[in-house]
């Protein structure tokens, strides 16, 4: 196992200036609605001090053409920070490995009748490397843990593991998130469960008196997956506006 994939995992779900970050408040939150500006006076390279009205601007575009529900909160804008200034130098590769992946998981995505912003799963799971390996076992580009991929078709034996084929492993992918979707019904619930399992997501529903939003259910999940939502979503903005940011 290589360090640089252990500490992949670590630094993305923990925040560098929190490492105990309390639980955020997510009733606060709200999806954006003022208009899109462009903002001319702000110093994009500043990331610090870019007002958080920007980003949430440049969310509620990403929004308007988005099949997931997608946010703007404190949390999003961390993983932003994290991602444009503490990994500044690793969004150049990112950027290089998706010019590499997307086209395969775009056409595997579109043949399972998914969602395409899917795709950007892979990043904050495995950072696109489909030889990553996690302190608790997961592997490949989509980060499957041996008994999950075998339930969805992998080879996992003393011979062979296809978590690490990109080919096999996205299609694997595809067929879980069908199967995730059809238990919830709903594409932030899945995504949770992605991250923690459907057993997870169920406990925080029931424990949230069964309502299933991810605003009322979040402060019943672990604290990882309270913040998969905000760094995916962070993510989707990276990838596509760093280079404003350079």
């Amino acid at each position: 196992m290589k360090l640089k994939s252990v500490i992949f995992s670590i630094l993305l779900f923990v925040p560098l200036k929190f490492a105990a970050f309390p639980a955020f408040d997510y009733s606060s939150s709200r999806s954006p609605e003022v208009p899109v500006t462009d903002l001319p006076d702000v110093d994009l390279t500043d990331i610090k001090n870019i007002p958080d009205l920007y980003f949430e601007c440049q969310i509620a575009h990403m929004a308007e053409n988005a099949v997931i529900p997608v946010f703007y909160n404190p949390l999003v804008r961390e993983y932003i920070e994290i991602y444009l200034m503490g990994r500044k130098k690793q969004i150049p590769e990112l950027s290089r490995l998706s010019v590499k992946y997307f086209p395969l998981f775009e056409d595997r995505l579109k043949n399972s009748n998914l969602p395409e912003e899917l795709k950007y799963i892979p990043v904050i799971e495995s950072g696109l490397n489909p030889l990553a390996l996690s302190p608790s076992g997961a592997f490949g580009l989509w980060q499957f843990k041996a008994e999950t991929g075998r339930a969805f078709g992998l080879v996992v034996d003393e011979t062979s593991d296809e978590r690490s084929d990109p080919d096999k492993s996205t299609q694997a992918a595809c067929d879980y998130l069908n199967y995730l979707n059809t238990i919830f019904g709903n594409w932030q619930l899945s995504l949770l469960a992605y991250h923690a399992g459907p057993t997870t997501v169920k406990n925080a529903i029931i424990k949230a008196g069964g309502k299933t939003s991810f605003n009322e259910i979040a402060g019943f999940l672990p604290l990882a997956t309270q913040r998969y939502l905000p760094a995916y979503i962070a993510v989707m903005y990276v990838l596509n506006n760093y280079k404003n940011h350079i």
